[in-house]
């Protein structure tokens, strides 16, 4: 992942924490076992939470953008699937996915905007060939 990506995804995990409604969601799904009632752990996806996903960023463990954002809707579906709906948590789960779903689609990962760039200035001819002066030049179009 590149670099301005990563800082990306940091600021991204920075504001997450700073939402005064994260508290729950700052641990496991697992470790919450007292408040959601006994729960078959075996159909969770994958039980991550959000400080395992900023250790995973800092050690560069994320090769894309892609699995980043993959990685925090699995951990807010966890809670949204397994908490009734309308439950205050499932709520809030329901709403962070949005969050998420939204940064990821206005983050464009540099490696494409690069690529991007590189296609519109990439030269598709050297100019024109084998032209000389004596070649007469197209009469004008005439409009009526």
């Amino acid at each position: 992942m590149h670099t301005k990506d990563k800082s990306r995804c940091g600021n991204f995990i920075a504001q997450l924490k700073g939402e005064p409604d994260i508290v729950p969601f700052l641990v496991k799904f697992e470790n919450n076992l007292g408040y959601y009632g006994d729960y078959d752990f075996i159909a969770l996806r994958k039980d991550i939470d959000i400080s395992t996903i900023e250790k995973k960023l800092r050690a560069n463990k994320y090769h894309t953008v892609k699995e980043f954002y993959k990685e925090l809707k699995v951990h807010f579906e966890n809670y949204a699937v397994f908490c009734f709906e309308g439950d205050e948590i499932n709520v809030l789960a329901k709403r962070f996915m949005k969050m998420v779903a939204e940064h990821e689609r206005s983050h464009i990962p540099v490696s494409e905007v690069e690529a991007s760039v590189h296609q519109h200035h990439t030269p598709t001819s050297t100019g024109p060939k084998n032209v000389k002066s004596s070649d007469p030049k197209p009469a004008p179009i005439q409009c009526f």
